[in-house]
């Protein structure tokens, strides 16, 4: 059996990930609600961020290590502020662009100024744990309040993402895997599926 090669696995979930909000932007775009859009963005942001680092070792590192994790920060929490407008507790975009700089700020420190790739792995594994496990949470909110089967199944898919995530960090830690994303073990392959 040929194991999955993570890089393309990335990249086809990437570009099936800056498909699916450019569809739903289109289908809802004559609504003009700021939630549908700010949806979408977080969607293409979090699809940019998988196919940079699907192309780790083809294309230059600021996009790579840099621009990736920050996008993959930066679409989660775009979809944090969408739910928040749907749930009228609004949250302005720039302190959402401001935390997603400070975290990349923090990680460029990991990666450019220590130079040290496991802090800068669990950095970044902590801190995309805890974008999407906010969206997991505010996700359940929308459920209690509307119902929504949607709601539930956003809930429950990223709230996985999450915990998987977070579960990377004492694989490294105890030097079970690599700090890396590029990592052929259990948990990549299983975010990888979860990705897609």
């Amino acid at each position: 059996m040929t194991p999955l090669h993570l890089p393309t696995a990335y990249f086809i979930a990437g570009v099936l990930y800056l498909t699916m909000p450019v569809a739903v932007w289109l289908m809802l775009r004559k609504q003009h609600a700021p939630s549908n859009t700010l949806w979408c963005w977080g969607g293409l942001s979090f699809g940019l961020s998988l196919i940079f680092l699907g192309m780790r070792d083809t294309w230059p590192d600021v996009l790579t290590y840099g621009v990736a994790i920050w996008l993959l920060v930066l679409g989660p929490l775009l979809r944090v502020c969408a739910l928040r407008h749907e749930l009228q507790k609004p949250i302005h975009l720039t302190w959402m662009l401001i935390l997603s700089l400070v975290f990349i700020a923090v990680y460029g420190v990991f990666h450019v100024g220590l130079n040290n790739a496991s802090l800068r792995f669990i950095w970044s594994s902590l801190g995309a744990a805890a974008a999407f496990g906010w969206l997991a949470f505010l996700a359940r909110e929308v459920y209690r309040r509307d119902q929504s089967i949607s709601a539930r199944w956003i809930f429950m898919f990223y709230m996985a993402l999450a915990v998987v995530l977070a579960l990377r960090v004492p694989s490294v830690l105890l030097g079970l895997s690599e700090p890396t994303a590029m990592t052929s073990d259990p948990l990549s392959t299983l975010l990888i599926f979860m990705g897609v």
